[in-house]
């Protein structure tokens, strides 16, 4: 059965902004709360670029072809969401929810990961689309990003036999872990000099622009290698040619034992083959 804000993007979708009007006044406040109808208003959606998206509109700034954007949003306790983007059924733009995950509060919207039991996943063809070739983005935004004080996962995609791997893991004293594996060789495996910041907003970002790889935080929107502090960003000179993630490809709040997981706000999740981060600037 679908909850009400899935309910509304199928009416938009087949009627457009009549469709909701239709339904009276309360269906358009909801759609407009979940973001359904702004990007009708707008046109093009909520900015003209990644440097300009307002960050609430969940297809973007008018990159569909290029960009996957999921917005925690869904007020259903358990509920999983549905993205936008990249020409993905519907099944590949969903991101499953286990550990029964609350319900979206606040403005704008985002979810809570209470580090027990608390994962979003991808699915490994959605996760396989953007990272197959070069160059590709991957951006969170998190609010109070919180970890168990062990190494645990907080983004995972992988292969049966971990041949393909990208992850990022917090270590006990909060500096980051960053792996990439391709082809079973590491291409990355190195440590931010600085903990990332547990109060307030967080953007976590990895990047490949076809030379280099990188893996980065940061309190403002991040668009250039600049926006990173020196102590918060890391990188290697490689090429890669990961294309199978069949295994798994967790989100955030992840780990894949039990000794506790990432808790966190999450506003969205965003996935591109464009490179969203200027390494010239």
């Amino acid at each position: 059965m679908l909850d009400r804000r899935e309910f509304l993007k199928r009416c938009y979708k087949i009627g457009g902004v009549a469709a909701i009007a239709g339904m009276g006044l309360g269906a358009v406040r909801d759609a407009m709360a979940w973001g359904v109808l702004p990007a009708v208003v707008t046109g093009v959606g909520g900015g003209t670029s990644w440097a300009t998206w307002d960050e609430t509109t969940e297809s973007g700034w008018g990159d569909d072809a290029n960009t996957f954007i999921v917005l925690f949003e869904n007020i259903s306790a358990g509920g999983n969401e549905v993205g936008q983007g990249l020409g993905l059924s519907e099944a590949n733009r969903t991101i499953s929810q286990a550990g029964a995950i609350a319900g979206a509060t606040g403005s704008p919207p985002t979810r809570f990961t209470d580090g027990t039991d608390d994962i979003f996943s991808w699915t490994s063809a959605g996760a396989a689309a953007v990272c197959s070739t070069a160059p590709w983005t991957l951006i969170l935004k998190v609010k109070d990003f919180v970890h168990p004080g062990l190494q645990q996962t907080a983004l995972s995609f992988a292969d049966t036999s971990n041949s393909d791997y990208i992850a990022y893991y917090p270590n006990a004293d909060g500096t980051i872990n960053a792996i990439v594996q391709d082809g079973g060789a590491i291409k990355l495996n190195a440590t931010t000099v600085d903990a990332i910041p547990t109060s307030g907003d967080v953007y976590i970002a990895y990047w490949h622009d076809g030379v280099t790889v990188k893996f980065g935080f940061t309190t403002t929107r991040p668009t250039k290698l600049s926006d990173f502090g020196a102590n918060d960003v890391i990188s290697a000179t490689t090429t890669l040619t990961i294309g199978n993630f069949d295994d798994f490809a967790d989100i955030c709040g992840t780990t894949r034992d039990a000794n506790g997981k990432v808790s966190g706000s999450w506003y969205y999740f965003l996935a591109s083959k464009s490179e969203l981060i200027d390494n010239a600037s």
